[in-house]
């Protein structure tokens, strides 16, 4: 029969080896993703503005949804309807306008319409990432006119990859179906 200190030390030894085991899995990699997680501003490296201008004012081309917070982003999102990309509900985004207003319920990650014709202004570049899922950027602007004027939001959705990397990140420049650069 065992002491109680040895059985005490065996279960200590068993609940740490399980622990470990599953810290080596895909639940270790998401808690290890979450721990090593980021976001910081890096607006002052030019390189990693892509197509983007810094404090330049871009005019909405197209109606494009404003989303609560989704994906890697803490801000809100503008998103176009699905119908642009042609693939139905791509950003959580309601297929067109008309199909949102028809049964805004069904969206109630959807806050708003920021109508075409609106201005937005470049605001920042963040990285964000962690140590297993890699790093990435994003572009946030503000909104200079309409109901949500002075809004901060989150542009990536009315973007594609720019021509050029920078350390590995993927960058962004407008779409120019959504985006137009007005100064």
């Amino acid at each position: 029969m065992h002491s109680p200190q040895y059985r005490q030390a065996f279960t200590l030894m068993f609940v740490t080896a399980g622990c470990l085991f599953a810290l080596s899995g895909c639940f270790g990699g998401l808690v290890l993703g979450y721990a090593t997680l980021h976001d910081k501003d890096v607006s002052h490296k030019e390189s990693l503005w892509g197509g983007y201008e810094p404090g330049a004012t871009y005019e909405v081309l197209m109606d494009v949804f404003l989303e609560k917070k989704q994906g890697g982003t803490t801000k809100p999102v503008l998103t176009p309807p699905g119908e642009v990309y042609q693939v139905a509900g791509l950003y959580n985004a309601p297929d067109s306008v008309p199909a949102y207003n028809s049964n805004s319920d069904a969206w109630p990650e959807v806050v708003g319409i920021v109508e075409a014709g609106t201005r937005i202004c470049t605001a920042e570049v963040r990285k964000r990432g962690a140590l297993l899922w890699g790093s990435w950027v994003y572009v946030l602007a503000e909104i200079l006119d309409g109901p949500n004027k002075g809004r901060i939001v989150d542009i990536t959705d009315l973007s594609v990859f720019a021509d050029e990397k920078h350390d590995d990140l993927i960058l962004n420049k407008p779409d120019p179906r959504l985006l137009r650069k007005t100064d």
